[in-house]
C-alpha cells in the first residue's frame, strides 16, 4: 500500500504551518503511465468500495463538484486525528492511487470539526495544502 504520513498537527491554541507531505510512490504513480494492459478494474473496484463506504459513514462524505470528485473525512478535534492518523494517511493514498490510474480529478480532506479547519490534497499533485478555515475552503473550493 501507498502511504502518506501526516504530520504537522496542531499544537494548543496555534496551527502548525507544516504541511502534510505524500509518500514518494504517489507521485511515482501520477509520473508513471499505466500500462495499456494492466486491469483497471481492480482499481475501479478498490475505489468504488471506498466511496461506498464512505457514503455509509458518519464520518466521511463523497461529494461530486465541478468536474472534481472530493473524499472528505471529518474528525472530531486534533486528539482524535493524532489517533487516526495512519488510517487516515492509507485512505488518502489509497483513494489518489485509484483516482491517478483511472484519470479521475480528486481531493481528498481532513476537517477537524471543532476546530473548524481543514487539510486538503489534491490528487494529481499529489500535495498537501496548509491548514486552513472551513470558511476560506466554502469561499473558494
Amino acid at each position: 500500500m501507498v502511504g502518506i504520513s501526516l504530520v504537522g498537527m496542531l499544537s494548543g491554541c496555534t496551527y502548525n504551518t507544516n504541511t502534510i507531505q505524500p509518500d514518494k510512490v504517489v507521485k511515482e504513480v501520477k509520473n508513471n503511465e499505466v500500462n495499456q494492459s494492466e486491469d483497471k478494474t481492480s482499481f475501479k473496484m478498490a475505489r468504488d468500495n471506498m466511496i461506498n463506504s464512505c457514503n455509509k459513514a458518519y464520518d466521511c462524505q463523497f461529494i461530486k463538484k465541478d468536474d472534481s470528485e472530493h473524499f472528505i473525512v471529518l474528525v472530531e478535534n486534533h486528539q482524535l486525528m493524532n489517533s487516526k492518523t495512519d488510517k487516515i494517511a492509507s485512505k488518502a493514498a489509497d483513494f489518489c492511487k485509484n483516482s491517478l490510474v483511472l484519470n479521475i480529478p480528486s481531493q481528498f480532506y481532513v476537517v477537524l470539526v471543532d476546530e473548524r479547519v481543514v487539510q486538503k490534497v489534491d490528487c494529481s499533485a499529489s500535495e498537501w495544502s496548509g491548514w486552513y478555515s472551513i470558511d476560506e475552503l466554502k469561499n473558494n473550493p
